[in-house]
């Protein structure tokens, strides 16, 4: 029974009958093609509209800005504790500095450029 389906016979019985090897291939192709159709809406849109990933993705698309404007990156200093909020300020001084010198650089604003609302009210924590 092995030796009839081992790769040797069935090259063998395919150059023996040439026109019953293109009908078995004709048969298969249709059956495959009737078998796909049958998959009908299976591979629709309609059965992924509701998953995590499209959840996620509307949310990106509705909380980030979606156009193709300039790239923006925000960087949060925060002090240690409330003693070290005086100290916030020559922190972002200096990185609002380094920043500034960097050449890919656009734009850097810091609420000592007189931006108050890049500060929290107690002072710990700056936007820049």
């Amino acid at each position: 029974m092995l030796s009839r389906l081992s790769t040797e016979s069935l090259a063998r019985t395919a150059a023996r009958h040439p026109s019953r090897t293109v009908a078995v291939w004709i048969v298969l192709i249709l059956a495959a093609g009737y078998f796909a159709g049958g998959l009908g809406d299976v591979t629709s849109d309609e059965n992924t509209t509701n998953t995590e990933f499209t959840q996620a993705e509307d949310l990106i698309a509705e909380r980030f800005r979606t156009s193709t404007g300039p790239v923006q990156e925000f960087v949060i200093v925060e002090a240690e504790s409330a003693d070290a909020a005086s100290e916030i300020d020559g922190a972002v001084a200096a990185l609002a500095s380094d920043l500034r010198a960097l050449e890919e650089t656009g734009h850097v604003q810091t609420h000592l450029d007189g931006r108050s609302d890049l500060l929290t009210a107690d002072g710990r924590i700056a936007l820049i």
